[in-house]
C-alpha cells in the first residue's frame, strides 16, 4: 500500500488483502509521503508486521527491510 495513502483508506485495503492472511505488509512510496503514523496505526489495526518500504521506482535499490529503527525514524522526523 502507498505511504500517501490517507489512515482509513489503509485500513480498508488492509482489511480486504486479510482473507489472504498476510505475513506482512510492503509500504510503497515513501519518498512522495510527509507524514507517517498511518503505517503505524495500520499495522496495529491489522495486527500485521511491516516487512519492506520502497523509496523510489529503482528496483532492487529502493527497496528495504522495514526496521523496528526505520519506522521510529520516520514517526519522530529523524
Amino acid at each position: 500500500v502507498s505511504a500517501t495513502t490517507r489512515d482509513m483508506e489503509l485500513y480498508d485495503a488492509g482489511s480486504r488483502f486479510s482473507v489472504f492472511k498476510p505475513k506482512g505488509i510492503v509500504i510503497s512510496k515513501l519518498d512522495e509521503a510527509s507524514v507517517f503514523g498511518s503505517i503505524f496505526n495500520l499495522t496495529q489495526k491489522m495486527k500485521t508486521p511491516l516487512a519492506y518500504f520502497t523509496n523510489g521506482q529503482g528496483i532492487p535499490d529502493d527497496i528495504e527491510e522495514a526496521t523496528s529503527e526505520r519506522v521510529a525514524s520516520l514517526l519522530l522526523g529523524i
